[in-house]
């Protein structure tokens, strides 16, 4: 049995110039960059942003984010950015995913997918 969750991030990504999911527990992130206006950066961490005995950290405040390398599914060519359309893969990214762009996209979505 499978397992996946389909997120619209379009609203949040455009609002804030970027978007951080947490990636833990899937086997592999999809991502779908819709007519970007500007390139679509892609990075990872696994740095929540914990203070020790304070807080354990989370998507919110992830730092120390690395360029990562996705699969665009239509070429089969790996890349660490989006520069037009296209859905890119990402098989075991780290913790935390990261979408960063300096101008807005039509349409971002992911899909995070758990093979049991």
């Amino acid at each position: 049995m499978a397992l996946q969750q389909i997120i619209d991030a379009t609203t949040d990504f455009n609002a804030n110039g970027s978007y951080v999911i947490d990636c833990g527990g899937y086997d592999y992130a999809e991502v779908q960059v819709v007519n970007p206006s500007a390139d679509v950066n892609f990075s990872t961490s696994i740095d929540s942003g914990a203070v020790q005995g304070v807080s354990d950290g989370n998507y919110k405040s992830a730092t120390n984010f690395v360029a990562v390398l996705g699969t665009n599914l239509t070429t089969g060519t790996t890349a660490v950015k989006a520069t037009a359309s296209s859905i890119f893969k990402f098989i075991n990214a780290a913790k935390y995913l990261q979408l960063d762009s300096s101008d807005t996209a039509e349409k971002i979505l992911i899909r995070l997918y758990k093979i049991s």
